[in-house]
């Protein structure tokens, strides 16, 4: 006959099991349109624990540039200018001319918006 912890344990592990996601990985895709979602809702700063989830997950994915542009872009839109910065300098020295044309744009608008006009020019 089974003791009663045993049996608690036991009913609790199958509870568990039951909620459990079918899967556990989610696809490069899955979280970058996740991370779009929660930016749309202008909720930036976890719209940035997705886009590093992505980088982390998927660090030699064809997008994971445009990605980081889209971490820095977010705290650009939360104000965190000091945070924003790091992501656009590091993407305006890429040799994609587009990638690094606009990451060039948004370091001298971040300048801009955080009232460091001098470095801005």
């Amino acid at each position: 006959m089974m003791s009663y912890p045993i049996l608690y344990c036991f009913s609790v592990l199958l509870g568990l099991l039951s909620v459990a996601p079918l899967h556990a990985y989610e696809s490069a895709n899955e979280i970058r349109l996740f991370g779009d979602s929660l930016f749309r809702e202008a909720d930036y700063y976890r719209a940035i624990t997705e886009y590093k989830k992505f980088v982390y997950a998927y660090p030699d994915h064809p997008n994971r540039d445009s990605v980081l542009f889209s971490v820095g872009f977010s705290y650009l839109k939360g104000e965190q200018w000091d945070a924003a910065l790091p992501y656009f300098q590091a993407l305006s020295l890429k040799q994609r001319p587009s990638l690094s044309d606009d990451a060039q744009f948004m370091v001298a608008q971040t300048y801009l918006l955080s009232q460091k006009h001098r470095q801005a020019g």
